[in-house]
C-alpha cells in the first residue's frame, strides 16, 4: 500500500515540478512500481507455492527459483532505480544534500 502511495505522489510531483528536467521523479515512480509489482507477485501466488517441502506441488514457479526469488529481483531492481532517481533529482535541483559539503 505504501509503495502505491509513493508512486502516486511521485507522479504528481513529476507532473507539477518544472525543475526536474532529468526525470528523477519519474524514475522514483518507476522504482515504486517495481516494489508494488514485487509485493503483488508475492500476494497473488497460489497456495500450492507455499508448500516448500513437497517435491511435487501445484505452482507455476520451480522449486529452485520460487516466487521469493522473483520478489527479491524486483526489490533489488527497485533499489537501484530509486538510487538513480534520488541522485538525478538532487542533481536537477543544483543543491548538495551531503553533510560533508556544508562543513567549513
Amino acid at each position: 500500500f505504501s509503495s502505491s502511495t509513493c508512486m502516486v505522489l511521485a507522479c504528481i510531483k513529476a507532473i507539477r515540478d518544472r525543475k526536474d528536467r532529468e526525470g528523477g521523479m519519474l524514475l522514483a515512480m518507476f522504482g515504486n512500481i517495481l516494489i508494488f509489482l514485487g509485493w503483488l507477485l508475492v500476494g497473488l501466488t497460489p497456495a500450492g507455492c507455499r508448500k516448500y517441502s513437497q517435491p511435487v506441488r501445484e505452482c507455476p514457479f520451480p522449486n529452485n527459483f520460487n516466487q521469493n526469488a522473483f520478489f527479491h529481483i524486483f526489490i533489488m531492481a527497485a533499489v537501484i532505480v530509486l538510487f538513480f532517481a534520488v541522485t538525478t533529482y538532487a542533481r536537477s535541483l543544483n543543491k548538495s544534500y551531503f553533510l560533508l559539503d556544508r562543513m567549513p
